[in-house]
């Protein structure tokens, strides 16, 4: 099942991949795999109920950023600020602070800036170093292409960490 998944033969890696699952249900690679198959075939649901019991079940940062990251392709700018929220407490400083810096760029596509702008306050409260915050944000500012994010993050101070979503 892994060498078709390398092979991106996705289809013909699912059968290889149920059949494993049928002996090790919990294994977690299997598990995975099949959650990326899913998603390469285009099957979302399936996909996210893949990657959402891994990070339930395994509850640590691999998880997180892995449900994370799914959430991110293909979730809507409320659905990106839960899953962020939720797997903050798994996550190291530098993950948090990259994931709250994309889901501020999640509302700013979404004409969501003051939402944004709130989520960059809380990039700079993460650890005992703004600074770190600030290279962050301007480093992933420039990997999306949204300026925007350094022009929010010029009149930003250190903010705790608050109830994401709820509206513009």
């Amino acid at each position: 099942g892994g060498t078709y998944v390398r092979e991106g033969r996705f289809a013909e890696a699912l059968g290889w991949l149920d059949g494993a699952l049928l002996v090790r249900p919990a294994e977690r690679i299997l598990i995975l795999n099949r959650a990326r198959c899913q998603e390469s075939l285009g099957n979302l649901p399936e996909a996210l109920k893949g990657f959402r019991f891994l990070f339930d079940m395994f509850a640590d940062e691999n998880a997180a950023i892995d449900f994370v990251n799914f959430v991110f392709r293909h979730g809507t700018p409320d659905i990106v600020l839960r899953a962020v929220e939720s797997a903050l407490p798994l996550l190291g400083e530098d993950y948090r602070r990259a994931f709250l810096t994309s889901a501020a760029a999640a509302m700013l596509r979404a004409g969501r800036r003051g939402e944004a702008a709130a989520l960059l306050e809380s990039v700079l409260a993460v650890g005992d170093s703004p600074a770190i915050g600030r290279a962050i944000v301007e480093s992933l500012a420039e990997q999306y292409a949204q300026p925007e994010l350094k022009e929010l993050l010029a009149g930003a101070a250190p903010r705790a960490i608050t109830v994401f979503g709820g509206g513009k």
